[in-house]
């Protein structure tokens, strides 16, 4: 999804690289990122301020693209996700290349699919 996005966006592949990092281990970071490259962050709540703490602490380079409220996002995945299960208009939430990316892969019906098995077992 960030692909189809930077592309849409017609952000070169030669201008970022997407990695998995292992947040909760941060023992291991220099396995997975180059440790001189630059953290991009946006905070909402704990959870950003751990990630950027934790960053601060190893002394990465960070840049904090904006600070604001949960109150003040306009949308969640949680909450794109049930407007998904609810056959709501999600898509105009969404970058174009991101919705495509979404209704290419089926991960609509991979969401419903999921969320009705965890009902069942809820129950």
């Amino acid at each position: 999804m960030l692909e189809a996005f930077f592309n849409e966006y017609n952000i070169s592949h030669l201008e970022y690289e997407i990695v998995p990092l292992p947040i909760n281990y941060p023992e291991l970071f220099q396995y997975y990122v180059p440790m001189d490259a630059v953290f991009f962050l946006t905070i909402y709540d704990n959870w950003g301020r751990y990630k950027l703490n934790t960053f601060k602490s190893m002394e990465l380079k960070t840049d904090v693209m904006w600070e604001a409220t949960m109150e003040d996002r306009i949308t969640t995945g949680k909450e794109l996700r049930r407007m998904m299960i609810q056959d709501e208009d999600w898509e105009k939430w969404v970058p174009k290349s991101v919705a495509h990316y979404i209704q290419t892969n089926g991960l609509v019906d991979k969401i419903k699919k999921r969320n009705a098995i965890f009902n069942t077992i809820r129950v």
